[in-house]
C-alpha cells in the first residue's frame, strides 16, 4: 500500500510539474480563499482524457493541488464519515476552503455542528433558507470578512442536498424519527422511575444523536397525548403511570416534600431552583406563598433557610445571624469576579457566620444574575 501511495504521489507531482496550474485553474472558480470545482460541467482540454469533470482523476488532482496550498477539502471531510454529514452531497461540486486560524479538524467539527443545525431546521415546521443557516454558523464560529463569508455560504449551499422535492419522503422520515423518539423517551421514563423535565429529555436525546428543541418536543407530546402526559411538578410521565401513581402535587406539597427529604434546612435559592425545573415561578411569588403557607408546617430561619416545624434540627440553625444592614454585605454592591466572590464569601462566612450560599445568593440578586 505504501508503494502504491508513493507511485501515485510521484505521478501527481509529474502532472503538476508538466501542466502546472492548467490542471486546476482552468476548471476551478477560486475567490476569497474558496475554490469550487463544478463536476457537472464538461470541458474540452488539450490534456487527453480530461474532458469529463466528474471522475476519480479530477478529485485526486484537485485534492492533491489544493491540499498542498493549505486548503481544506469538504469532500474529504464528508466522505471520511458520511454518517455525520447526512445533509451534504459532494457529488456535483468539490469545495475547498482556506480559513485563517482553523485547521481541518476544527473545520470538520464546525461542519458537523452545521449539519446538526440543518437537521434541526429540516425537522422543524418553520420555513428557512439554507444560506441563512450557514451564514449564522459562519458568524458564530469563524472570523471572516464579508466576501469570504459570502463565498463559503454560496459554495456550501451547492453541497446541501435539495429536499424540497421529496416532501412525502421527508414526512415519512419525520414519522419514523418521531416513533424512535417516543420509544426512547418511554424507556427513559421507565428507567428513571419518575417524571422527567423537558430539559432532561433534550439532553437524553442528544446522547442518542437526536437534536430536538423544546418547541418540537411540546408539539410531539401534543401529537402523542395518549402515550405521554405532563403532570406539572412531577414532569413528563407515561399515561399509564399518571393514572396509577403520578398525580401532580401542588407547589406547596412539592416544596414541603423537598424540605422533608433533607436532613438540614434548605436555602431559598435551592427551593426556587428545584421548583423552576418543573414550573416557572418568580422569586417573589414563591416567597410570598411560603410565608402564607408557613402555619404549622414551615419554619423560617435567618439567612433565608427554611425547614419543617416538626423536624428536629441542630441548634446551630437558631444561631444564624440577621443580615440586614451588615456592613460587609453592603460591599456586595461591588462587582466581583467568580474567584473574588468565592474568597469574599468565605471571609464574610468566617467573620459573621452568614453561610456562603446566602452571600452568593444576595450578590446574584443584587446584580440581576439568574443562576
Amino acid at each position: 500500500m505504501g508503494v502504491g501511495d508513493s507511485v501515485a504521489a510521484r505521478g501527481m507531482d509529474f502532472l503538476f510539474n508538466t501542466y502546472k496550474d492548467k490542471l486546476v485553474f482552468e476548471h476551478a472558480n477560486i475567490t476569497a480563499n474558496v475554490a469550487v470545482v463544478d463536476l457537472s460541467k464538461v470541458y474540452r482540454s488539450k490534456v487527453s482524457g480530461y474532458e469529463i469533470m466528474n471522475s476519480r482523476f479530477i478529485k485526486l488532482i484537485s485534492e492533491h493541488y489544493f491540499t498542498n496550498l493549505g486548503y481544506i477539502s469538504i469532500d474529504k471531510i464528508v466522505n471520511t464519515d458520511p454518517g455525520k454529514y447526512s445533509f451534504f452531497d459532494t457529488s456535483k461540486h468539490l469545495v475547498y476552503c482556506k480559513v485563517d486560524g482553523i485547521d481541518e479538524k476544527q473545520f470538520s467539527n464546525w461542519l458537523e455542528q452545521l449539519n446538526k443545525s440543518l437537521a434541526r431546521h429540516f425537522n422543524s415546521e418553520t420555513e428557512f433558507l439554507v444560506a441563512d443557516v450557514i451564514r449564522e454558523a459562519c458568524q458564530k464560529r469563524m472570523v471572516l470578512n464579508n466576501q469570504q463569508t459570502n463565498k463559503i455560504v454560496d459554495a456550501l449551499v451547492m453541497n446541501v442536498k435539495d429536499v424540497s422535492d421529496t416532501a412525502i419522503s421527508r414526512r415519512h422520515e419525520k414519522f419514523k424519527l418521531q416513533k424512535i423518539i417516543i420509544d426512547l423517551i418511554r424507556q427513559y421514563i421507565l428507567d428513571e422511575g419518575a417524571g422527567v423535565t423537558t430539559e432532561m429529555i433534550i439532553v437524553y436525546l442528544e446522547q442518542h444523536a437526536i437534536i430536538y428543541t423544546k418547541t418540537q418536543l411540546t408539539h410531539l407530546f401534543r401529537l402523542h397525548a395518549d402515550k405521554i402526559v405532563y403532570t406539572g411538578l412531577s414532569g413528563w410521565v407515561l399515561k399509564e403511570q399518571f393514572k396509577r401513581e403520578f398525580k401532580s402535587p401542588s407547589i406547596r406539597h412539592f416544596v414541603e416534600s423537598f424540605i422533608r427529604s433533607r436532613n438540614e434546612p434548605v436555602h431559598f435559592s435551592e427551593l426556587l431552583s428545584a421548583v423552576n425545573k418543573f414550573k416557572k415561578i418568580s422569586e417573589n411569588s414563591l416567597r410570598s406563598n411560603m410565608v402564607d403557607w408557613r402555619g404549622t408546617n414551615f419554619v423560617r430561619y435567618n439567612c433565608s433557610f427554611w425547614g419543617i416545624s416538626n423536624k428536629k434540627y441542630s441548634s446551630k440553625w437558631n444561631r444564624l445571624p440577621r443580615v440586614k444592614g451588615t456592613k460587609d454585605i453592603i460591599l456586595l454592591a461591588n462587582k466581583f469576579s467568580k474567584n473574588q466572590l468565592e474568597k469574599f464569601a468565605k471571609k464574610i462566612e468566617r467573620e459573621t457566620g452568614i453561610p456562603k450560599v446566602h452571600i452568593v445568593y444576595l450578590y446574584n440578586k443584587k446584580h440581576g444574575i439568574v443562576d
